[in-house]
């Protein structure tokens, strides 16, 4: 267990616990992951979890799109329970089993087309240069849009955020789950 313990619902705030009880019926899970960790401030704890419905319902940028973004920066940080949801749920979406292994083991995926070529380099280049060369930022432009590519990013800062806190608060991994990440 990480410095910062999780805010578990028997031990919350009235706030926390209202709160708290509506994230995780909504995600369907129990009070884990990181937002158990942002629970600890509430309003923070409601924002986070507002930018994540919005990410997930009104975005434009395909759900494989998004997923193969998540878990490149998921991959990045090594954050093992995010790992846990966005694993299958790239799969899910339509990632192959061969490319989320691929990136699982921090390999070059076998890619099923240029677009996801170009979003997993577009958001390799992000997080390991935190530059974007012009060639490859005009190719996720033309894939993308603007809007698309705006997105893109934010999910990027989205999910680095939930792999720092996955990092620096060591959150434990559901029942019954193995570490997937080396």
């Amino acid at each position: 267990m990480g410095i910062v313990a999780p805010v578990t619902l028997d031990k919350a705030t009235k706030e926390q616990k209202e709160l708290g009880a509506a994230i995780f019926a909504r995600l369907g899970e129990k009070p884990t992951g990181p937002s158990s960790i942002y629970l600890h401030n509430p309003g923070f704890a409601q924002l986070f979890d507002q930018v994540r419905i919005h990410i997930g319902e009104d975005f434009s940028i395909s759900t494989k799109h998004a997923e193969l973004c998540m878990l490149v920066v998921i991959r990045f940080w090594s954050a093992q329970y995010a790992w846990t949801v966005h694993g299958p749920a790239g799969i899910k979406a339509g990632l192959s089993v061969e490319l989320v292994e691929a990136i699982r083991t921090n390999q070059r995926p076998p890619f099923a087309g240029d677009d996801e070529e170009t979003v997993y380099d577009y958001v390799s280049a992000l997080l390991a240069r935190q530059e974007i060369p012009d060639q490859l930022a005009q190719k996720a432009l033309a894939l993308l849009g603007e809007v698309g590519l705006v997105e893109l990013v934010s999910i990027c800062g989205v999910y680095t955020l939930v792999g720092q806190t996955c990092a620096a608060f060591d959150i434990a991994l559901p029942e019954g789950m193995k570490p997937a990440l080396g």
